[in-house]
């Protein structure tokens, strides 16, 4: 297990990143935000001050997941000259590439 350390800056940030990593370690149920808090090298009572709970976290990170997934598929859109089905196409390869790379995450961010 890696540790990431925070050093002081965005604690906020930092606790997404380590629940994203938990996510990836243990599914999205499997793990508290005491243990994202320790992943990182903080108190829990440090999260508290940016989460009040775990499922504010998880909420958090879903909707950062999802802002991440649609630059990924206007990037995917933007590369295709062609409108239309082609266009559709790039976007649903780049969401399966997405889904599949990273399943933890994605299930994470559709519950």
């Amino acid at each position: 297990m890696t540790r990431e350390r925070y050093h002081h800056g965005d604690l906020r940030g930092a606790l997404l990143d380590g629940a994203e990593t938990l996510v990836r370690e243990r599914g999205a149920d499997g793990w508290s935000l005491r243990e994202a808090s320790a992943r990182i090298g903080v108190s829990a009572s440090a999260a508290y001050h940016h989460f009040r709970s775990r499922e504010t976290l998880v909420q958090a990170l879903s909707t950062r997941v999802l802002a991440r997934l649609g630059e990924r598929l206007r990037r995917a859109v933007a590369r295709e000259p062609e409108e239309g089905q082609r266009r559709l196409v790039a976007l649903g390869r780049s969401y399966v590439r997405w889904a599949v790379t990273d399943p933890a995450v994605a299930r994470l961010a559709f519950t």
